[in-house]
């Protein structure tokens, strides 16, 4: 199903803060989605397949904690 895909979701309403995960991440050697609208990151999830997913705790619409509740379910 994911084979060896090393893919990233990092939901973040800073965009320096994604741009700076996303370089990070691929000299990591990572694939990454940045998505700056919590509301729009379940919508990414379904979409994608990620194997990790990274939240900012706060955000405007939704937190963090409450998009790792619906991810969860």
């Amino acid at each position: 199903m994911f084979a060896n895909r090393k893919a990233v979701l990092h939901v973040d309403d800073d965009p320096l803060i994604t741009r700076l995960v996303a370089e990070y991440l691929h000299h990591a050697g990572f694939e990454s989605e940045a998505v700056h609208d919590p509301l729009m990151a379940i919508a990414a999830m379904v979409r994608g397949q990620y194997r990790i997913v990274l939240l900012d705790i706060h955000m405007p619409h939704r937190s963090g904690l409450q998009l790792l509740s619906e991810i969860k379910s």
